[in-house]
């Protein structure tokens, strides 16, 4: 009598699940890689290579928060540049993908940073004041810059 070996069977769908979460996680950590270069690109002040850097991590990232962070990195590049329209965009972006965390308080805070250098001070002194008055991590910051530029 020959005994058939049938793990599929025995263990459920556990082994291609454990195979799957072998395989997420791998992808999540390349791409935790990715961005950690890409951060340390603009780090180093290579604005443009880490433009390029950020956008193809977004198109890859399955991850909201990698995306998230590097939208947001994207907007401090052109900042850097002084595209002031396309840093607004990139922080709005960012800010899109989870306004209730750390990383959308702070993107808000830069968005309202890049109307600023926009030439738009009405519309900063607005969004400055919102964000003092609110419960953003960004709210000591703001506050200060309103009495700056007041």
């Amino acid at each position: 009598m020959s005994m058939k070996y049938k793990p599929l069977k025995r263990y459920g769908c556990a082994i291609p699940l454990c195979v799957l979460l072998l395989i997420l996680s791998a992808c999540q950590n390349a791409h935790q890689t990715s961005f950690d270069e890409a951060r340390d690109t603009y780090k180093n002040g290579q604005f443009d290579h880490a433009l390029e850097q950020l956008s193809q991590l977004i198109d890859k990232s399955p991850k909201a928060l990698i995306e998230q962070r590097a939208w947001f990195i994207k907007g401090k590049c052109y900042l850097a540049l002084s595209k002031y329209e396309l840093a607004y965009e990139a922080f709005k972006t960012a800010r899109n993908k989870d306004a209730t965390n750390y990383h959308g308080d702070k993107a808000h805070y830069k968005m309202v940073t890049a109307l600023f250098f926009q030439g738009k001070v009405d519309e900063a002194m607005k969004g400055f004041k919102k964000i003092s008055t609110s419960a953003s991590i960004m709210r000591g910051e703001a506050a200060a810059m309103l009495k700056t530029l007041e």
